[in-house]
């Protein structure tokens, strides 16, 4: 069923990409909440999913810039917990691997490892063009730079919370932080020993994401109990670890 799901998604975002494919350039409608966010009111947009994402190119170029496509390019491989420096490390210590997926990415099927795989290859490409070929000096390749439990962001900036800036990447540290791992490895003091193995970022992320816009309890519980579910636990001893 979900296969299903996913190829009648993939190709009604063909469809609509093809329909734009050759003009210069389009525009889509979005709508702002009192909050600020944004939402595309249309199928196709850059919100969507890896695939979704991978086919979007800014209409209006700007100056390549090693650094932040290095940043993007290993961000998108799977490195998005990495220093920013050993991030473009990566890219550098591995141009022939970049370049032979970017040239053939038909048959090396390594860009499929990846964890945003098509995002990656579409990343690829542009390096190769950019910075292997040196055929481009300009891209309108999006950049990615995602927030770090932006709730937990605010709350730290409006009460100078220095321990909550430093969980979620407000304040400078060594590493990038990870909030919703750090709950999880907090919360197993408050589980048997035989449930630890089950906590992980996945698991604590829903719940932790929505706390500071208003998350109930009895919500909390439920995103908990769908994730652990999702990862083949079985019911009975699920619902023994969330009581």
């Amino acid at each position: 069923a979900q296969l299903a799901q996913k190829n009648w998604r993939t190709t009604e975002v063909m469809y609509v990409a093809r329909k734009y494919v050759d003009e210069k350039a389009f525009y889509l409608p979005a709508s702002f909440d009192y909050r600020g966010r944004v939402y595309f009111q249309s199928n196709f947009n850059p919100q969507g999913t890896d695939f979704d994402k991978s086919l979007f190119y800014f209409a209006e170029e700007g100056p390549i810039n090693r650094y932040w496509q290095a940043v993007d390019l290993a961000t998108k491989f799977g490195l998005d917990k990495e220093t920013m420096a050993n991030r473009v490390k990566w890219v550098e210590e591995n141009q022939s691997l970049i370049n032979e997926i970017a040239s053939d990415p038909i048959h090396d099927k390594r860009w499929h490892d990846a964890d945003e795989p098509w995002c990656f290859l579409a990343a690829a490409l542009e390096w190769k063009a950019c910075f292997i070929d040196c055929t481009k000096q300009t891209s309108g390749l999006p950049i990615g730079i995602d927030a770090t439990c932006s709730g937990l962001q605010h709350l730290a900036a409006l009460t100078l919370c220095g321990d909550t800036a430093a969980l979620v990447n407000v304040s400078p540290t060594e590493q990038p932080a990870d909030a919703y791992k750090t709950v999880a490895m907090a919360a197993k003091a408050h589980l048997p020993e035989e449930f630890h193995d089950w906590l992980n970022r996945k698991v604590t992320k829903r719940s932790v994401m929505c706390t500071p816009y208003g998350v109930t309890y009895k919500s909390a519980r439920k995103y908990i109990y769908e994730e652990l579910i999702d990862q083949k636990h079985p019911k009975d001893k699920v619902r023994e670890a969330i009581k």
